[in-house]
C-alpha cells in the first residue's frame, strides 16, 4: 500500500517558478525492490549539487537508508546498497518495512532546487514499502550485469587456485549475488584419502559490478577439488556459468 503525505497546499498546482515532483518510488503501490535504484522524477532538471540535508530517507524503525544518492537530469536516483546476508536485512532498503523519503522545500534553507534556479515550493513527504525478504520480488534483477555470472579470480593455472596463507579461498564473481541462493561448497581430497566435507560460503561484498565470495577451507598440503552449489545464482536468477562451478585448490600448508 502506498500512503503519499505532502504539506498543506502542495495538492494543487505549483505556483509559477516552483520546482515540482512528477513521479517517485511506490506511487503505484506495489512493494519496491531492495536492489531498484528510486528515481524521483521532477519537472525540469535539477542543480548538479543538492545541498547538505536536501533529502532524507529512513525506515519506521528509524534505520537510516543507506543510499548513494545521483542528480541525472531531472530526476534524483538513490542506489541503494545491496545485501549480502541470506535474509537481506544488511541492504541499504531492508526488506518488508515502510520507509519514508521526505525531500525538503522552502522555507529551509536546504531545499531541493532546480538548475535554473526555481525551488521546491513546499516539504514533500512519502511513504512506500519494501517487498519482503521471502517474496521473488525482492530483488528484481535490475542491478544485474551481464546474463550470466562469471568467475573472474582465475589463477594463472585456469581454475587452478591457490589457498591463502589464512587458509581462505577468495573468489571474485563479474556480477551481484542474490544471496538467498547461497549454500555450502564441496571440498574433496583426492581419491581414497579422505571424505568430502561442506564449507560455509560467505558472500562479503555485493556490487552491482560485482560480488566476492570467501571460502575459511583451513590448510593442509597438495590438491582438492572445490565445488560451489548449483543453486547459486546472480541476482534477477542470472546462473553461474556451469564451468566456473569447479575449481582445483593447492594448500598452503
Amino acid at each position: 500500500m502506498l500512503l503519499l503525505s505532502l504539506l498543506p497546499a502542495c495538492s494543487g498546482a505549483s505556483e509559477p517558478g516552483s520546482l515540482r515532483l512528477l513521479d517517485w518510488p511506490g506511487r503505484d503501490g506495489r512493494p519496491v525492490a531492495l536492489d531498484a535504484p528510486l528515481r524521483l522524477e521532477f519537472d525540469r532538471p535539477l542543480a548538479s549539487g543538492l545541498r547538505r540535508g536536501a533529502w532524507s530517507l529512513s525506515a519506521e524503525d528509524g534505520r537510516e537508508a543507506r543510499v548513494r544518492a545521483e542528480v541525472a537530469g531531472r530526476f534524483l536516483v538513490l542506489h541503494p546498497a545491496l545485501p549480502c546476508r541470506p535474509d537481506l536485512e544488511d541492504a541499504g532498503l531492508a526488506p518488508g518495512r515502510a520507509w519514508r523519503l521526505e525531500l525538503v522545500g522552502l522555507p529551509r534553507l536546504a531545499a531541493v532546487g532546480a538548475a535554473d534556479g526555481s525551488i521546491l515550493e513546499r516539504t514533500v513527504r512519502l511513504v512506500f514499502r519494501t517487498a519482503a525478504a521471502d517474496d521473488p520480488a525482492a530483488l528484481a534483477g535490475s542491478a544485474a550485469g551481464p546474463e550470466e555470472l562469471r568467475l573472474l579470480s582465475l589463477g594463472a593455472a585456469g581454475r587452478n587456485l591457490e589457498v591463502r596463507a589464512d587458509g581462505t579461498v577468495v573468489l571474485d564473481l563479474s556480477g551481484p549475488v542474490d544471496p538467498r541462493t547461497l549454500a555450502p561448497a564441496e571440498l574433496t581430497p583426492p581419491a581414497g584419502s579422505g571424505p568430502s566435507r561442506q564449507v560455509p560460503l560467505e558472500l562479503i561484498e555485493n556490487r552491482r559490478d560485482g560480488s566476492r565470495l570467501r571460502l575459511r577451507v583451513g590448510l593442509w598440503s597438495g590438491w582438492r577439488r572445490l565445488e560451489l552449489p548449483d543453486r547459486l545464482e546472480g541476482i534477477g536468477g542470472r546462473p553461474l556459468r556451469p564451468a566456473d562451478r569447479r575449481l582445483g585448490l593447492r594448500g598452503a600448508g
